[in-house]
């Protein structure tokens, strides 16, 4: 079998600068892949609501006839932006049923709102699915945080993540990338040559001084 790596936009990784280092939740993680996500926007009359995670600027959105092939043309960076791919709200909470009446029978407290509630929304199901979760181990204690972030306190988030499961190679320049490419291809060949003419001077000074 041949194996072969592609670029896959589709399976979006979100490393260190796209984490909100301010939240427990996902401030030790290294990185999180969410797969066919879909980014979240956020109302700008909205309250106690921030980001978790998000994408970089070259981050683009695929709308209809949607092409998920390996092979396919995605049309990078076209109208290329940042993008929200998890958010949390904290704070006060409306309910949904708040107009509610209780019937008389039914008993226990009927609260129309929360003071202290915690959402969180994420652009993707799949993350945590058995494929990925096995395959991106951040996957996995993430989801671990946040069910403690919503319902234990943050100070068992920060003890469980300081494991480092993976560190992804850092993303350089293209002019760097250029000059490792040229010293590769020229540059050992130049150090060999130089060796190889140095010993070679260095056997013939022998010789010559052995004539002698």
């Amino acid at each position: 079998f041949v194996t072969f790596t592609t670029e896959y936009p589709f399976f979006v990784r979100i490393g260190e600068s796209g984490l909100n280092q301010d939240n427990a939740a996902v401030a030790k993680l290294q990185n999180l892949v969410l797969p066919w996500s879909s980014p979240i926007t956020i109302n700008s009359t909205a309250k106690n609501i921030g980001a978790l995670a998000w994408t970089t600027l070259d981050a683009w959105l695929m709308k209809d006839n949607f092409n998920l092939n390996p092979q396919g043309d995605f049309g990078f960076y076209q109208d290329a932006q940042s993008y929200n791919m998890a958010v949390a709200k904290i704070g006060d909470i409306s309910s949904a049923f708040g107009a509610y009446v209780p019937l008389a029978e039914e008993t226990g407290e009927h609260a129309s709102s929360v003071g202290d509630g915690k959402i969180i929304i994420i652009g993707d199901a799949n993350f945590i699915n058995d494929s990925f979760a096995g395959r991106y181990a951040d996957n996995v204690t993430f989801m671990q945080n946040i069910v403690d972030f919503v319902s234990l306190d943050s100070d068992l988030i920060t003890i469980r993540a300081k494991d480092v499961s993976d560190r992804p190679l850092s993303e350089i320049e293209d002019g760097s990338k250029k000059n490792i490419k040229y010293f590769n291809v020229f540059g050992l060949t130049v150090i060999v040559l130089a060796f190889g003419l140095t010993r070679y001077y260095l056997r013939k000074k022998d010789r010559f001084a052995d004539d002698l």
